[in-house]
């Protein structure tokens, strides 16, 4: 139930290829304005900043982490970005990170359902 995108400044057919690979169906390539593109992509998608996680880890990750409700990152990122997180992974990049999260924000989700059930 969760869906990934996947907003970078890259716009290489390595990136496409891993993505598909990975199964991520949405890619955004090639953007430099990550907050104008994230904002963009909520109003499509129908979502308030509030149900969006944004993982990113270096500067170019900030603007499209100030568009969101949660802000995380990996273990590795560059300082600016583990200053502005609010959730930090154990995992570095490339190592578990983004699977970590994933698993963090389900279990957000069933704490959610849970307190909605009470």
């Amino acid at each position: 139930g969760i869906q990934i995108v996947w907003v970078t400044g890259d716009d290489s057919a390595i990136t496409r290829a891993r993505a598909r690979k990975l199964g991520i169906e949405c890619v955004c390539p090639g953007v430099e304005g990550k907050r104008e593109c994230v904002r963009a992509l909520l109003e499509s998608k129908g979502l308030e900043p509030g149900e969006v996680v944004f993982m990113g880890d270096d500067l170019s990750d900030l603007m499209g982490m100030e568009a969101v409700g949660i802000k995380a990152c990996p273990a590795d990122a560059v300082p600016a970005v583990l200053e502005a997180a609010d959730w930090v992974t154990e995992r570095t990049g490339g190592h578990g990170a983004v699977r970590e999260l994933l698993d963090q924000i389900m279990a957000w989700n069933a704490e959610l359902e849970q307190e909605g059930g009470e």
